[in-house]
């Protein structure tokens, strides 16, 4: 059975003003600058195994904010994410899974992946999105949050095209006769 497309979100544990060349190789989608704006990095293969989350590349868009260099959970020191950052990779995650359609449920953050698969003490992207302590229970409820936000907007987008084609059809049907 194949498996479901899904996203996962990360954080590049690079600066936050520069995307270096791993960082492009590694990530499908979008990776979000320290000025809010996403670059578009591989928007056309989202089949190709690139490696941004250990043993859940297939079939997975990684879409990444710049930051978290030599960050600790407790400090994250010069390159920390921004909220501008958060919200930006929010809305470019519903994007891609308005456009995919990609189920909510089916998108994570790397902390979500590493607490699933029992690595968490290595890998805890966006386990919360401030600085202070962090555990396994608290990168769920961090991934709860980060989904409900897509997921507005995703429905959002929905509830858009649904105007849009209603205002279509309204249109195309204006003066025709019908017996």
């Amino acid at each position: 059975m194949p498996m479901k497309t899904g996203i996962i979100l990360h954080w590049t544990a690079g600066r936050r003003d520069n995307i270096n060349r791993i960082e492009k190789k590694d990530y499908h989608g979008a990776i979000v600058m320290k000025d809010g704006k996403a670059v578009y990095v591989k928007l056309n293969d989202y089949t190709a195994n690139l490696g941004h989350c250990w043993q859940r590349n297939t079939h997975t868009i990684g879409i990444a904010v710049c930051g978290m260099l030599e960050a600790e959970s407790k400090n994250w020191r010069d390159h920390g994410i921004l909220p501008s950052q958060i919200k930006e990779m929010i809305r470019v995650a519903a994007e891609i899974a308005y456009i995919k359609k990609i189920d909510t449920a089916n998108i994570m953050t790397h902390a979500e992946a590493a607490v699933e698969d029992n690595y968490f003490s290595e890998k805890w992207d966006l386990a919360r999105l401030d600085p202070g302590i962090i555990n396994p229970a608290l990168a769920v409820k961090t991934g709860s949050k980060l989904r409900q936000s897509i997921r507005d907007i995703k429905l959002k987008l929905m509830d858009g095209e649904k105007k849009v084609r209603r205002i279509h059809y309204e249109n195309r049907c204006k003066g025709e006769i019908i017996k």
